[in-house]
C-alpha cells in the first residue's frame, strides 16, 4: 500500500476500499480459470486487511483472528519440523493449500473497513461473490467443452474426452456450487427493488437457462458425490428460505421461489431417476463405501468383497491414511502429502494418486491430532462468529436468500470433503476464505465505531 492510501484519520482510502470489494468476485471467478489470479486477489485482500488492522485494531474479531494466526504459525512450524526430520515431499510447497480458511479473518478486516468507507452493505458484497462464482464456473465449463455435449443430440451423452484437462469430479463441483449460487441470486433479484425491472428480468432469465444447463450436465456427469452434496445444499437452501418466509411478513414472496425451485429440481430428479439411481446403487458402492469406511475408522479390516466393487480405491486410500496416522499420530507427516501414497501404499492400483480423496483424513495425515484439533477449533470459532453476527440486531443483515446460500455452500463443502479433498481445490479454497471472512465481518455500525475510536 502506498503512503497516499491513508490520509489524516482515514484508515482506508476510497481506492483501496474499491479494490478490496472488487477482489471478492475476481478471486472466485479467476479461481476456476487462472488460479494465480485468485492468489493475487487473496494477497491483495490480506495486505489491505493487515494494513487496516495496524491502524484500527477494533476491527479484529476475536477469537477467530487469534486462532487463524495460531494456525498459520503452526503450519510453518510443522513444515520446518517435517523438513528437519526428512519427511517425503517438499513441506513448504503444500503450505498454501492449508491457508485459505485462516486468511478469512484478515480478509474480513479489509472488507469491513471497505464496506464502511463506501457505504456498501454486506448483501451486495455477497451478491457480487455469488455472481463471480456463477461466472467463473460457467466460463470453466464452456472453456473445457463440457457444455458441448448438448451439440450431439438429445439426450446428451457424457464422454471424458469432452472435458479436456478437467476431470468429471471437478466439473461436478463447478456445477454444484454454481447451482446453489444461482438459486440464491434468482431469489435475491426477484425482490431487489433498487435494480430496474428490465435488468432483473434479463438476469433472472439468463440464470434460469444456466441453471437448467448445469443441472442436466451434473446429471450426465454421474458424480455420486456431486449428486448427494448438491442435493443436500439445495435442500438446506430451500429449508432456510421457507423458514424465513414463514417467519417474515412477506409470506408469499418468501415461499414462492424456493417452492418453485424445489418443484423444478424434483421434476428433474424424477426424469433422470434411472440414471441417478443406477449410479448411486452401482454394485451397492455408495452404501458399502460408507459402511466400510466407518468400519475402518473403528479399526476393522476391509473385507475382500468390498475391495472388488466400485469405490474400492477410496477404501484403500482410507486404509492407507489411517495407517499413516497411526505411524505419526501427533504432528503428522507435514503439509505436502503428495508422495505418501506412492511410498507407503500396499495397494498397487492407487500408488499413482497424490491425495486421499478425504479432506478430513488428509489434514490428520499432514498435521496429526494436534493439527486436527487446532483446525477444528478454528472452524468452530468461525461458525460461532457467524452465528453471533446473524443474531445481532443490526440493520446491516444479509438478505435471507444470500444467507441461505452461504449455509448451503458450507453444507456442500462439508459433505463433499468426505469423498474428495475438496478444500484443497482452488475454487473451494477461495469459497472457504470468503465464507470465513463473511463470518468475521463487522457490520457497518460496529465498523464505524471501531474506526472512530482509532
Amino acid at each position: 500500500m502506498s503512503a497516499r492510501a491513508f490520509r489524516g484519520n482515514e484508515v482506508i482510502s476510497q481506492g483501496a476500499a474499491r479494490l478490496a470489494v472488487a477482489c471478492v468476485p475476481l478471486a472466485i471467478a479467476s479461481a476456476f480459470l487462472w488460479p494465480g489470479g485468485a492468489d493475487i486477489a487473496a494477497v491483495i485482500l490480506v495486505v489491505i486487511g493487515v494494513a487496516v488492522l495496524l491502524r484500527a485494531r477494533g476491527l479484529a474479531t476475536q477469537p477467530p483472528l487469534a486462532l487463524a494466526g495460531l494456525w498459520i504459525a503452526f503450519l510453518v512450524l510443522v513444515a520446518v519440523y517435517a523438513m528437519a526430520w526428512g519427511a517425503p515431499g517438499r513441506p513448504f510447497k503444500g503450505l498454501e493449500k492449508h491457508l485459505p480458511l485462516a486468511l478469512g479473518p484478515f480478509v474480513a478486516i479489509a472488507l469491513s473497513a471497505a464496506c464502511h468507507r463506501l457505504g456498501f452493505d454486506i448483501t451486495r458484497l455477497v451478491a457480487l461473490f455469488l455472481a463471480g462464482l456463477v461466472g467463473g464456473a460457467l466460463a470453466l465449463l464452456v472453456r473445457s467443452g463440457a457444455l458441448g455435449m448438448f451439440a450431439h443430440g438429445w439426450p446428451p451423452q457424457f464422454s471424458d474426452d469432452l472435458l479436456g484437462k478437467v476431470n468429471r469430479n471437478y466439473a461436478a463441483m463447478a456445477c454444484g456450487v454454481s447451482l446453489i449460487a444461482i438459486v440464491a441470486l434468482v431469489a435475491y433479484l426477484a425482490v431487489a427493488d433498487h435494480i430496474r425491472m428490465a435488468w432483473r428480468a434479463l438476469a433472472i432469465a439468463m440464470l434460469v437457462v444456466i441453471f437448467v444447463g448445469e443441472g442436466i450436465l451434473l446429471t450426465v456427469l454421474q458424480s455420486r458425490t456431486g449428486y448427494v452434496a448438491t442435493a443436500i445444499g439445495l435442500v438446506v437452501w430451500c429449508g432456510l428460505m421457507m423458514r424465513a418466509g414463514l417467519r417474515g411478513a412477506g409470506l408469499r414472496a418468501g415461499l414462492a421461489i424456493p417452492v418453485a425451485i424445489a418443484i423444478v429440481a424434483a421434476a428433474g430428479v424424477v426424469y433422470s431417476f434411472p440414471l441417478i439411481s443406477e449410479r448411486l446403487s452401482a454394485g451397492g458402492s455408495t452404501a458399502v463405501y460408507l459402511t466400510q469406511m466407518y468400519g475402518l475408522l473403528r479399526g476393522n479390516a476391509v473385507d475382500a468383497a468390498s475391495m472388488s466393487i466400485i469405490g474400492a480405491e477410496r477404501l484403500q486410500l482410507v486404509a492407507v491414511a489411517l495407517d499413516l496416522i497411526r505411524q505419526r499420530p501427533w504432528l503428522g507427516w507435514g503439509p505436502d502429502a503428495s508422495q505418501l501414497i506412492t511410498l507407503f501404499s500396499p495397494y498397487p492400483d492407487i500408488r499413482d494418486l497424490t491425495q486421499f480423496h478425504n479432506g478430513y483424513l488428509q489434514v490428520l495425515v499432514s498435521f496429526g491430532i494436534v493439527g486436527g484439533v487446532l483446525n477444528a477449533a478454528l472452524v468452530v470459532a468461525l461458525l460461532w462468529s457467524a452465528l453471533r453476527r446473524r443474531r445481532a440486531n443490526s440493520a446491516d443483515r444479509l438478505a435471507p436468500s444470500l444467507f441461505a446460500a452461504t449455509v448451503a455452500l458450507v453444507a456442500y463443502v462439508l459433505v463433499t470433503n468426505v469423498t474428495e479433498s475438496i478444500v484443497f481445490v482452488k475454487p473451494v479454497g477461495i469459497i472457504c476464505m470468503i465464507l470465513a471472512a463473511l463470518a468475521c465481518m463487522k457490520d457497518r455500525a460496529s465498523a464505524g465505531d471501531s474506526l472512530r475510536r482509532t
